[in-house]
C-alpha cells in the first residue's frame, strides 16, 4: 500500500500504530518524538557532507536499560554499544556530521530522548555488518538486532523504518509505503521464475537420485528454486545500491528486437547456482551421517573419513558460497553502463549496453497493488507517462509474453514488469531484501503477497 504526498508526520503516525501492536515491554515513544525523528532524519538526508550524500542507521534504544533481554549465551559477533562521553543533540547539523563515521555496514547511531521530549545521540552500536548480510542475503540466519526499532537514510528524502527484520514503514519523498510486493514468492512473475528454474531441478535431482536418493523430495526442488530467486534479488540489490540505476531483462528468446552493444557469453551464475545448492546438500548429508554414527551414540571417536569428508564438504561449500557472491557483484556491476543486461531463463549472460529495438508502447500499462493479477484492482496508467527506459521495457513486454523485466530507477525504486492476459503488467515497491514478519508483531494475514 502506497500513500502520496505523505510527510514525516504521517510516517511518525504509521510506526506509532505498528509499534502500538507490538509484544514488547520497551515504553513506546510518543508521536510528537518520533515526528520530530523522523523530520530530522528526512532533512538530514537532503544534505551532503564533503559531497557525498547522507547514508545513516539510527537505533532508537534506551541509555537506562539497552540490553534487557541479553541470552545466556551470547554469540562472539553480537552487537555492542559505544557510549560518547557527552550527550549529542540530535539535530539536522549534527547528524550529518556524525553519520560519516557511521557507515550502515558498520555501525548504527544510538538515540533516545529525555523528560522534555528532546532527542539526543548518545553512543553507536556495532557490528551492524551481521544483519546486513543477513538481509542482503549474504547469511543464513538472523542475528539480534538492538534497541525498539531503526531506521536508515538510504538516500535522498528515503528513510524506511524496521522492527527487527520487518520492515514496517518507508517514506520515499512524498511517497508512504507500508507493504512492499512479494512478487518472487506469489503470483506470474513468481510462476514464471519457476518455470525458468525448471531446467536446474532436472540436473540438481539426477544428482541427489545417484548420491542421496532420500534427498531428491519436492523440499529440496523448492530449495533450488528459493536459491535462483534469491539469486535475482542480490542482482538488484546491487544495482540499486550503484545509485545509477540498471535495467534486466529475463528472456527466451534474445534474438528478437533488442541489440546487444557487448555480447558475452557468461553461464557461470547458473553453473554457481547449481553447484552451490548440491555443496549444500552434500555437507547436510555427511553431517547427518556423523550424528547418526557417532554423536547419537556417544562414541567417544569418530573414523578420519568421516571427518575428512565432512570437513572436505564445509570447505567446497565455502567456495561455492564465495562464488557466487562473486557472479552476482560481476553482473551487477554490468548496468552501470547504460542499456540493459540480458538474461536466460537459466540466468546465463548474453550482453549488456542492451538497446530495445524501438517499438510502439501499449498505450496503457496496468499497476498491481499485490503480487497476484486481480483485474478489479489494477491501476490503468498511461504508458507515456514514464521514461525512456520503462517505456522500452513495456513495449518488449507487450510483444514477447514470456519475457520478465526488471528497471531499477537512480533513485532506487524497483519495479517489475510481464505481460498477463494480453496486459503489461507492472509491479513497483517490490520485496528485495530479507525481511521477515516479527513474531513480536500482531500478524495481518495475506495471501496474495504484498
Amino acid at each position: 500500500m502506497t500513500t502520496i504526498n505523505s510527510t514525516p508526520h504521517d510516517l511518525a503516525n504509521t510506526v506509532l500504530n505498528k509499534l502500538s501492536r507490538a509484544k514488547t515491554k520497551i515504553p513506546l515513544p510518543n508521536e510528537e518524538v518520533l515526528t520530530t525523528l523522523f523530520e530530522t532524519i528526512f532533512y538530514a538526508s537532503l544534505k551532503t557532507e564533503e559531497s557525498q550524500l547522507i547514508k545513516v542507521t539510527i537505533t532508537f534504544i534506551d541509555p537506562n536499560n539497552p540490553d534487557p533481554n541479553p541470552p545466556e549465551d551470547i554469540p562472539q559477533d553480537r552487537w555492542g554499544l559505544i557510549t560518547f562521553a557527552e550527550k549529542v543533540p540530535l539535530t539536522v547539523k549534527s547528524l550529518v556530521k556524525i553519520s560519516k563515521a557511521a557507515d550502515p555496514w558498520s555501525s548504527s547511531l544510538a538515540v533516545h530522548f529525555d523528560n522534555d521530549n528532546n532527542l539526543y545521540i548518545w553512543g553507536m552500536i556495532d557490528q551492524a555488518l551481521q544483519y546486513q548480510t543477513f538481509l542482503n542475503y549474504e547469511r543464513d540466519f538472523e542475528p539480534e538486532k538492538p534497541g525498539l526499532f531503526q531506521t536508515t537514510i538510504n538516500g535522498i528524502g528515503n528513510i524506511s523504518v524496521m522492527f527487527d527484520y520487518e520492515l514496517i514503514a518507508s517514506l520515499n519523498q512524498n511517497v508512504l509505503i507500508n507493504k512492499y510486493v512479494n512478487v518472487f514468492n506469489y503470483g506470474p512473475i513468481s510462476n514464471k521464475l519457476t518455470e525458468f528454474v525448471d531446467p536446474m531441478k532436472q540436473i540438481t535431482i539426477e544428482f541427489l537420485n545417484k548420491h542421496f536418493v532420500e534427498k531428491a523430495n519436492e523440499s529440496w526442488q523448492r530449495e533450488i528454486e528459493g536459491i535462483y530467486k534469491e539469486t535475482i534479488s542480490r542482482i538488484l540489490i546491487r544495482i540499486q545500491n550503484y545509485q545509477h540505476g540498471g535495467t534486466l531483462l529475463i528472456t527466451k528468446d534474445p534474438n528478437k528486437e533488442i541489440n546487444i552493444k557487448h555480447k558475452i557469453k557468461y553461464d557461470r551464475l547458473s553453473k554457481s547456482i547449481q553447484f552451490n545448492f548440491i555443496n549444500v546438500i552434500s555437507r547436510i548429508k555427511y553431517l547427518e551421517t556423523i550424528v547418526t554414527d557417532y554423536v547419537e551414540p556417544k562414541k567417544e571417536s569418530m573414523s578420519t573419513s568421516s571427518c575428512i569428508r565432512y570437513l572436505q564438504t564445509q570447505m567446497k561449500n565455502d567456495q561455492a558460497y564465495s562464488e557466487l557472491r562473486g557472479c552476482i557483484r560481476y553482473i551487477s556491476s554490468l548496468s552501470c553502463i547504460d542499456g540493459l543486461v540480458v538474461l536466460t531463463p537459466t540466468l546465463n549472460v548474453l550482453g549488456f549496453g542492451t538497446i530495445i529495438e524501438f517499438k510502439e508502447p501499449p498505450e496503457y500499462v496496468y499497476k498491481s497493488p499485490i503480487a497476484t493479477v486481480n483485474e478489479s484492482k489494477l491501476i490503468q496508467t498511461k504508458s507515456n507517462s514514464f521514461g525512456t527506459r520503462h517505456q522500452s521495457m513495456i513495449a518488449y513486454c507487450h510483444n514477447n509474453p514470456e519475457a520478465i523485466g526488471f528497471v531499477v530507477s537512480q533513485d532506487g525504486d524497483i519495479r517489475a514488469f510481464s505481460q498477463i492476459n494480453n496486459k503489461v503488467i507492472m509491479w513497483e515497491n517490490i520485496k528485495v531484501h530479507q525481511y521477515k514478519k516479527s513474531k513480536k508483531l500482531k500478524k495481518i494475514l495475506t495471501k496474495n503477497g504484498s
